[in-house]
């Protein structure tokens, strides 16, 4: 990634927000806006059935583990650079499998489940990420701190850069920290 930013390159993002800014119907109904997608939504993954019905799933295991007390949900947003979406703005149904895939990276790293949307109301096409906050194995909740963002960066940033995207900007204090 050093060369890209050397050369003044734009670069992917990939952003946390937690989960207060909606309800659970909220963020369901934002993520699944027909005008902000165009009927991309990209899916569940590790839950039962499909994204109108992830949360049910999102619920069950939090109360399987006694969590339902915890924040619901947390946001991971990921954002291809604006040249990007504009030479694949004639097959978006490409970016969409791209996305669709860094959402089981993500539910794979992490072992909680996620819902996902691509929205293209903006110059950069971006998913949206809602992830369960407690781990469908362990039951533990979830946490993301520096370290895992970190983490999770490598893995997007790895996976847009050998898919032919520009990789992820990650800040030389995180670079240098771990």
């Amino acid at each position: 990634y050093g060369k890209a930013l050397n050369m003044g390159y734009k670069m992917a993002i990939l952003k946390v927000e937690n989960g207060n800014q909606y309800t659970g119907n909220g963020i369901l109904d934002y993520i699944c806006d027909d005008e902000k997608h165009n009927n991309s939504i990209i899916g569940a993954f590790a839950c039962y059935a499909d994204i109108e019905t992830a949360f049910i799933d999102f619920w069950v295991v939090k109360n399987l583990y006694g969590k339902t007390g915890s924040v619901l949900y947390r946001q991971i947003i990921v954002s291809i650079t604006e040249s990007e979406t504009k030479e694949y703005q004639n097959n978006l149904n490409l970016i969409y499998n791209h996305f669709s895939q860094i959402g089981w990276l993500i539910a794979d790293k992490l072992k909680v489940q996620v819902m996902g949307a691509v929205h293209n109301n903006t110059d950069n096409l971006h998913a949206h990420y809602i992830l369960n906050t407690v781990n469908f194995e362990t039951g533990k909740r979830l946490r993301l701190d520096e370290q895992t963002i970190y983490e999770l960066k490598i893995l997007v940033g790895n996976y847009l850069y050998y898919n032919n995207f520009d990789g992820i900007y990650i800040s030389n204090y995180l670079h240098s920290k771990y």
